[in-house]
Order: structure tokens, then sequence, then C-alpha cells
């Protein structure tokens, strides 16, 4: 008998409801993969060292919960096990979770909190402004996925002439953490690179454990560019948020905060433009003022005086003009037989023994490409016309086989086509011929 998808799952699905074991069952774990959905359900994932189970909590009972669940808790999750029939998965419907205590890896990220904060690489003095300007946004982040997308968009939106600096490395894994560290350390050493941001999309306390890294948190520290952290969601927190200079909640954030907007830049620029225009009006006046009272005074001076400093300036300025005269007539020369020159390489006679050259070579290779492109299809029409050969039944008559057919034209392919008295055609190479079958004879009798 054979069933679809949806009856064997509809099938487990009420097994399962049926066994009164697992219809209210207890199962203590780590919880992992906490995600809070707008629809007020929760789901999460229940984990030991060997085993993960998936686990889900309608908004009634979520709201009834004592103290809310975080990641890396450990806990003691009452409920039942079913089957989701659409997707066939198999997960625990909880409906009550005791706190157990702290996981490892949460214990951990404590513990190395409590030590880096005493060495005080999370203190608010260390923090850096982020620059009002910025030459080159570095980003440290994987090459793929929305994250990076998500921030070229909203720079290039910001302002289109920001440059980006991508740091390609991995998010998560053995040696991600590494990886990071050396990224960030690259391009702190870049002097156009203003901002940093360090980037990644939402996980697992485990998937966003390179971020949690020593060697990240005092990547960060020593990094003397102003850093952005954006690491998963906005409910997520991981030391490298805690030692970089800024923390967005998400990488499009992040981008919003690193790249200030071109036209708020062009107000201000053109505001400093405005003050400056008036600062230098009020100096022209003060310098036209002051000319006034200078010129005033130069009246009541001797005017033979005048005279002599007027000759001595026309004097040097007859000098100088004399020698930019020479000057530009020497450029003007140069300038001319450079000219020439040019001219003469560009004559057409020139030109054209190129062209022609070019057309000769042209020509050529057009012949060798139009003779190896019919010497190309006749082969292939040979191999076509052998393949046609080989796969024609005459071909296969033509070695002594014979094609039967039954009275009504039909080909005849076994015994059990035929009854004694039954006229068949037989069909050669070169003819043809009518038969009666006498008798048959059928395989095993």
């Amino acid at each position: 008998m054979v069933f679809s998808v949806s009856q064997i799952n509809e099938y487990v699905h009420r097994s399962l409801q049926m066994d009164p074991l697992l219809s209210q069952v207890e199962v203590r774990g780590e919880i992992s993969n906490l995600k809070f959905h707008q629809s007020g359900i929760l789901f999460f994932t229940l984990k030991d060292e060997q085993a993960a189970l998936s686990c889900m909590m309608f908004q009634a009972d979520a709201q009834r919960l004592r103290s809310r669940p975080f990641e890396g808790m450990r806990a003691t999750v009452s409920g039942s096990i079913s089957l989701y029939v659409k997707n066939g998965q198999f997960r625990l419907t909880a409906r009550n979770i005791r706190a157990d205590g702290l996981g490892i890896l949460y214990e951990r990220l404590q513990i190395l909190t409590e030590k880096l904060s005493r060495e005080g690489l999370f203190a608010a003095e260390r923090k850096q402004p982020l620059p009002e300007v910025i030459d080159t946004l570095g980003v440290v982040t994987s090459p793929t996925g929305a994250v990076i997308h998500d921030i070229i968009n909203v720079s290039m939106r910001r302002n289109p002439h920001t440059q980006l600096l991508l740091c390609p490395v991995r998010v998560q894994g053995n040696g991600a953490a590494e990886e990071i560290a050396a990224a960030i350390e690259l391009l702190d050493s870049i002097e156009r690179v203003s901002v940093i941001i360090v980037a990644r999309g939402g996980g697992s306390i485990e998937d966003l454990w390179a971020f949690n890294e020593e060697i990240v948190a005092r990547a960060c520290a020593r990094c003397s560019t102003p850093i952005v952290s954006a690491i998963g969601h906005e409910t997520d927190n991981t030391l490298c948020d805690l030692a970089s200079d800024m923390r967005a909640p998400t990488p499009s954030a992040a981008a919003e905060l690193a790249v200030p907007r071109l036209d708020v830049l062009q107000q201000q620029v053109e505001h400093v433009c405005g003050q400056l225009t008036l600062a230098m009006r009020t100096r022209l006046q003060q310098e036209r003022n002051r000319l006034s009272v200078c010129t005033a005074r130069m009246r009541l001076l001797n005017p033979k005086d005048k005279m002599r400093e007027r000759r001595a300036l026309l004097t040097k300025e007859k000098t100088n003009l004399e020698r930019a005269m020479r000057a530009r007539l020497d450029r003007e020369k140069s300038l001319l037989a450079l000219s020439c020159t040019v001219l003469k390489q560009q004559h057409p006679r020139r030109r054209l023994m190129e062209a022609r050259r070019r057309l000769s070579q042209r020509t050529v290779q057009m012949k060798r490409e139009i003779e190896r492109r019919i010497t190309l299809e006749k082969q292939r029409v040979h191999h076509q016309v052998r393949e046609l050969t080989l796969l024609s039944p005459y071909a296969v008559l033509k070695r002594g086989y014979v094609i039967v057919e039954d009275a009504g034209g039909r080909p005849v392919s076994t015994t059990a086509e035929l009854n004694p008295g039954n006229t068949v055609r037989m069909l050669f190479a070169d003819g043809e011929a009518s038969a009666a079958v006498t008798s048959v004879t059928r395989q095993g009798e």
C-alpha cells in the first residue's frame, strides 16, 4: 500500500499524541537559538552535549512564565512531543520552562566579561567619537549574505561618494576570531580608513561566539580607528560590542551612524562658506578704509619722491615684461616644433598604410576562420549522418533481422500477441512477405 507524505506525517502525529509518555514529558537541557516571534510564539532549541531538540511555546504559555528565558540558560522544559505535519519537523510543544542555571558558554562569557572589565577595556573614557566627515569606510564581515549588501545600500544612499573597503572574514567556526582580529588590525593600519564597522547577522550564542573571544575584544580596544559594532540582533550582546567605540542594533543602523548624510554635509559647507564670505567682506572693507587713510597720507608727501618711486617701479615692470616675453616666445617655439613632429606622425599617407596593413591581417584571419568553420561543419554533418545510419531500423534489417507486423500493421514483439492461424507481415531489407502462424511456443511451455 502506498501512502502520501501528508498521510504518513498525519499518522505519526496521531501516534505521538496517543502515546501517554510523550503527552506529558519533562526535558532538561541548555536553551539556544532563542527567538521571540512578533505573533508572541517563542521558538528555541534545547540541547545537551550529544543532541538537540526543536521547541516552541504558544503566546498564552509564554506570558505565564515567571522569568524570561535567555541564550545559554539551563532549564527543564515540560510539554508534549509532536510532529508538525506541514514540514514533518519533530518538536517539543512547551508549556512551562523552569530555570536550572546558566549554560557553559554563558558562564564562560560572564567570566571573560568580568576579567576584561577589570582591565578597563570597556571603560567609557576609552571610547572614541565618530568623525563628522569620513574618507573610507572599512567593513569586517562575510563577503556573502545580506549584511554587506545592507551596509553598501545604506552607505550609497547617504553619501554616494563614500568609499568602502571590505576585509572579508569568516564570522563563525574555528579560526573566525583570529581572522576578525587580523582584519581589524589591517584596516586600522590604513590611514585613509576613517571608521571600521564589524558586522554579522543574527544567530545563537554559538554562532556569535567568535565575537566573544578575547582576541577580538582586545583588537577592538587597541584599534585607534573608531569602531562601530553591529553583531546579531538588538537583544544580543557580545564582547565586541562592549569593546567597540559604538554599538548599533543592525548593520544598516551601523552604516547610518558611520556615514554622514551628503545633504547635511553640503548644508554645513554652505553655512561655513557664508560665514567666510561675511568675514572676507568685513576684512575687505577694513582694508579699503586702511588704504584710504594711507592714500590721504601719501598725498601729503613730496611729489618728487613719488615720481622717483614710479620711475623705479616702471623700470622694474619693463624688465619683467621683457623677460616674460622672451620666455613666452621660447615656449611658443618649442610648442610649434612639437606640433610639427606630431603632425608628421599623423600624416594621412602613414595612417593609410597602417590601415591597409591591418585590413590585410584581418582578411587573412577571416579566411582562416571561414575555412576552419567549414571544416568543422563538414565533420559535424558527417558525424550526424553516421549516427542516423546507425540508428535507422533498416540498418538492422540489412544484418538479417525482420520486422513482424500483425494484420492491423502493429509490430509484434512477443509471442503473447500471436495465436495459431494468425496472418503476419514480415518486412525485410529488400522487400516484404506474408506468412500464416501454424503454431506458437511460449517460454516455459
